[in-house]
C-alpha cells in the first residue's frame, strides 16, 4: 500500500491533489488542520489543512487497465452511487460537497468526518454478518479440538448427506455417533435390584457436597427408591455436618469414614441400600499422600461408579491436569457441573476422546434437587450444535414432585408471585416481578393463599385486595365546619 502525506490551504484543494495523484481509489487515513510557521521567529501565518492518504498500488494498476481511451476524464453522471461501496471514492465526496466559497470550506470538514464514520460503520457491519457456520465451526465453537471436531464432521455429513447443523438430520446422525463411541452412560434401569454406589471425586470447590444431596433427593422424590449418604470428608470444615443435614432433611440414613475399615463396616451397615452416594474431599494437584489414601478407600467399593466432577467453564488445560491427577484415584465417569454458567462441552468430549470415560450426569444449577440432568445422546449432540431450541432434546420428562417450583418471571403458572426476601406479593403482570431472581420467586395461585403466608398485597398492582377502611362521619363533620 503506498501512503503519502498531502498539505494545502484548503480541504478542497488537498482532495483534488489526492485525486490527481491517486485517482477515485483512494483511501483517506486521517485529516487535521494546523498552523503554518513559516513566518518570523517560528511565527504563526495562517493555517493550513493536511491529509494522509494512500492506494493498493495493485487494485490502482488494475484499474487503469481496464479504463477505456474516452474515460480518461472523469465525467459526471446523474447514475446511482454503487451501494456496495459506501462513499464510491473521493469522486462522490467531490461532488456532494465541493466548497465555493470560504464558509463552504470550513463547512467541508465535519461533513468529511462523518462520511468517514458512516464509512467504518458500513464496513463493521458488512464483516460482522458473517455466513451461516458448518457443522466443523459449530464443534469447534463448541472448544472441540481440530482433530475431534473434523472427524465428527466428517462422519456426520457422511451419515446426514448435507453439510448444515440446522437440519435435524444433523443432530440424530450426531448422537448415533455419540452412542457408538459410548460418551454417553445412561442411568441404570429402575427395575434393577443390585445396588448401586456412586462417588462423587474431584477438587475443592466443584460441588461434590451438593451433588450427592441432588442425587439423593431425586431418587427419594421421583423414583421413590431408598437412599443413603456416606461422607468421607474429614479435611473441609463443617463438610460433614453439610451433608448430614441434608440428610436429616430428607430423613436418609447417614455414615461417616475415614479409614477403609471404617468404610467397609459402613457399607456393611447400609447392604440392603439400594443407592449410596459417596461424598469425597477435595485434593490439592501435589498432596500425593492424600492421592494414595482416597485410592485405598475406593478400592474398597469395586463395583461403584466413580464420578469426576470439574467445572465447565474450567480451561482446557486446568482439565487435564485435573484427570491427569484423579485417573490414579481410578475414576471411570466425568460429571460437568456449572452448566449454568457456561454451556460448552467441547473440552470434555476432547478428553473422552483419549479416555473411556463417559457422562452421566450434567449439573445445571445450585437447586436442590433440581439443578441435575441426566445426560442423553440426542441431549448432548444438540449442545454440540447449539441446538438450544430443539424441543425433543430437552430434558426427559419428570414427575411432579411436592415442592416449589423455581420457574422464571416470563414462564410463571401461577397468577401472584412473591420474594422470598420481602413480605409483598404481586400480580403476574406487575412490573416488580421481573426484577425477582428465579431462585427467589414463591407462585401462588390466588391472594388467599399467600396472606396466609404471612405475604402483603403489592400497593401498586393489588390495591383491589386491601380493605376499605371505614368513613369518620363525625371527623369528616368536623373537618368541613372548620374550613367554613
Amino acid at each position: 500500500m503506498k501512503i503519502k502525506r498531502f498539505e494545502a490551504p484548503s480541504m478542497a484543494e488537498a482532495l483534488r491533489m489526492i485525486k490527481k495523484e491517486f485517482g477515485d481509489d483512494a483511501v483517506i487515513l486521517s485529516a487535521k488542520n494546523q498552523k503554518k510557521s513559516n513566518g518570523f521567529f517560528g511565527a504563526s501565518s495562517g493555517t493550513q489543512v493536511v491529509v494522509t492518504a494512500a492506494i493498493d498500488p495493485t487494485s490502482a494498476k488494475q484499474a487503469l487497465q481496464d479504463r477505456r481511451p474516452d474515460d480518461v476524464l472523469p465525467q459526471q453522471t446523474d447514475r446511482p452511487a454503487d451501494p456496495s461501496r459506501p462513499m464510491d471514492g473521493i469522486a462522490r465526496m467531490l461532488q456532494r460537497f465541493t466548497p465555493i466559497t470560504r464558509t463552504g470550506q470550513k463547512k467541508l470538514q465535519p461533513k468529511f468526518v462523518r462520511l468517514m464514520n458512516e464509512t467504518l460503520e458500513s464496513t463493521a457491519q458488512a464483516t460482522t454478518e458473517a455466513p451461516e457456520r458448518t457443522i466443523y465451526e459449530h464443534l469447534r465453537a463448541q472448544g472441540l479440538s481440530r482433530a475431534v471436531a473434523s472427524e465428527l464432521a466428517d462422519k456426520i455429513v457422511d451419515l446426514n448427506e448435507q453439510d448444515t447443523p440446522l437440519e435435524d438430520g444433523s443432530v440424530v446422525a450426531l448422537s448415533q455417533i455419540i452412542e457408538a463411541k459410548g460418551w454417553v452412560a445412561p442411568t441404570r434401569p429402575r427395575h434393577d435390584r443390585r445396588q448401586r454406589i456412586i462417588v462423587l471425586v474431584g477438587p475443592n470447590g466443584a460441588g461434590k457436597t451438593t451433588m450427592a444431596a441432588k442425587l439423593a433427593a431425586q431418587a427419594v422424590l421421583r423414583a421413590n427408591e431408598p437412599v443413603a449418604l456416606l461422607s468421607l470428608d474429614d479435611q473441609r470444615i463443617a463438610g460433614t455436618a453439610e451433608l448430614q443435614k441434608y440428610a436429616d432433611i430428607m430423613g436418609l440414613p447417614f455414615e461417616t469414614a475415614s479409614v477403609p475399615e471404617q468404610l467397609s463396616a459402613a457399607m456393611k451397615n447400609l447392604s440392603h441400600t439400594p443407592l449410596v452416594v459417596v461424598d469425597t474431599p477435595g485434593i490439592a494437584p501435589n498432596d500425593t499422600a492424600r492421592q494414595e489414601a482416597l485410592s485405598r478407600m475406593l478400592k474398597t467399593l469395586p463395583a461403584a461408579e466413580v464420578h469426576l466432577l470439574i467445572n465447565a467453564g474450567a480451561q482446557q488445560m486446568v482439565i487435564s491436569r485435573t484427570i491427569d491427577v484423579y485417573k490414579q484415584v481410578g475414576i471411570n465417569r466425568l460429571l460437568p457441573t456449572h452448566l449454568d454458567w457456561c454451556r460448552h462441552l467441547g473440552a470434555f468430549v476432547n478428553q473422552m476422546h483419549a479416555y473411556p470415560w463417559p457422562i452421566t450426569f450434567l449439573g445445571t444449577g445450585p437447586q436442590v434437587p433440581d439443578g441435575l440432568e441426566s445426560l442423553t445422546s440426542r441431549r448432548m449432540a444438540a449442545m454440540l450444535l447449539a441446538r438450544a431450541d430443539d424441543a425433543a432434546c430437552q430434558a426427559e420428562p419428570e414427575p411432579a414432585v411436592t415442592m416449589t417450583r423455581r420457574q422464571s418471571a416470563p414462564g410463571l403458572q401461577g397468577q401472584y408471585v412473591a420474594n422470598r426476601n420481602s413480605d409483598i406479593f404481586h400480580d403476574r403482570a406487575c412490573k416488580s416481578v421481573q426484577r425477582i431472581n428465579n431462585d427467589n420467586a414463591v407462585i401462588f395461585k390466588d391472594p388467599t393463599d399467600a396472606m396466609q403466608q404471612g405475604y402483603k398485597p403489592c400497593r401498586m398492582c393489588c390495591m383491589a385486595l386491601f380493605a376499605p377502611k371505614p368513613i369518620d362521619r363525625l371527623a369528616s363533620l368536623r373537618f368541613a365546619s372548620s374550613r367554613n
